[in-house]
């Protein structure tokens, strides 16, 4: 393999030659014949020539665009400051240094902080605020269910616990219809418990399009379930990117998750016990001094255990 050096001294020399040639009167088409050149390379050399650039250079020069202001030092100076003054970051002193018809990439505020000794990397990510978390607090709160179409014939309906991530059932049909949903909902509850309410979007499968009630809702009413339909903003939230996305892990961390569906479900059990204790302990103090109606006792075991 040729060395470097030796290359360079060839192209060095090539670069002369179009060059003395070209004044001598030779035509460019007759030196690209003569030494099979690209007719680009011999103007890009008699441009060189001609601009009175050194032949030894072996870039190609800058695209055309904006000129570089990495070098300029009123800017170095701005950015320097705007960086150790407040700690702005490339993209808020791009959008100030723009302000004032300076035009500046974010790839260049960059190189101007590093090479001046400006940027100081994090020891550990930053923590993401863009997002809101939204889940219920215990297991068996809220139940989430949707179709999802996984190959031409055949779709995948499942029901997912909001808190635990947990998925009590789920079952591939060759159409999504309203039975289907009830026949699995009823097998969940038997194995895992009722849920107090259950989120789905505005499908056909749930709700009744044309007004009215639908079968659907109907055996949630029956069963004391409450229903929530997701409005855009908590479509965003939870079904429309949980459901659909978690559909699609199903089996591969059931076990994990179903673990840690009991512990909470008992966590909730228990606070919910506490809180009738409570309730039983209020109502025996206030008994001492008069009492209350028993309906007004009942209401309010029956909000303690509710909440």
């Amino acid at each position: 393999m040729p060395r470097r050096d030796i290359d360079d001294e060839h192209l060095l020399r090539l670069r002369r030659w179009v060059i003395h040639r070209h004044e001598d009167g030779w035509t460019t088409w007759k030196i690209c014949r003569e030494r099979r050149l690209p007719q680009s390379t011999v103007h890009g050399w008699l441009r060189w020539g001609e601009e009175g650039r050194e032949l030894t250079n072996r870039k190609a020069g800058r695209k055309p665009g904006n000129k570089p202001v990495t070098d300029a030092p009123e800017v170095v100076h701005e950015v320097a400051v705007m960086r150790s003054c407040w700690g702005w970051g490339p993209r808020k002193i791009v959008r100030v240094l723009g302000k004032d018809g300076r035009r500046v990439a974010e790839g260049s505020v960059y190189s101007i902080v590093k090479r001046n000794g400006l940027n100081f990397p994090l020891n550990k990510p930053r923590k993401k605020h863009d997002y809101i978390r939204f889940e219920r607090e215990h297991s068996n709160s809220m139940w989430q269910t949707d179709y999802k179409q996984i190959d031409a014939d055949n779709w995948l309906t499942a029901y997912i616990d909001d808190h635990s991530r947990f998925v009590p059932g789920a079952t591939i049909v060759d159409s999504p219809t309203t039975a289907t949903a009830i026949q699995l909902l009823e097998e969940c509850i038997s194995e895992w418990g009722k849920p107090r309410e259950i989120l789905t979007g505005h499908d056909a499968q749930y709700y009744a399009m044309r007004g009215g009630k639908s079968q659907f809702d109907a055996r949630l009413e029956e069963r004391g379930i409450n229903r929530a339909l997701a409005s855009k903003e908590l479509k965003r939230l939870t079904e429309g990117g949980r459901v659909k996305s978690e559909l699609k892990h199903v089996i591969g961390t059931k076990r994990q998750k179903k673990t840690y569906f009991l512990t909470n479900l008992g966590e909730r059990l228990a606070a919910e016990l506490k809180q009738i204790a409570a309730v039983e302990a209020t109502e025996e103090r206030e008994g001492g001094v008069g009492g209350r109606p028993d309906g007004v006792r009942v209401l309010a075991r029956k909000q303690a255990t509710d909440r």
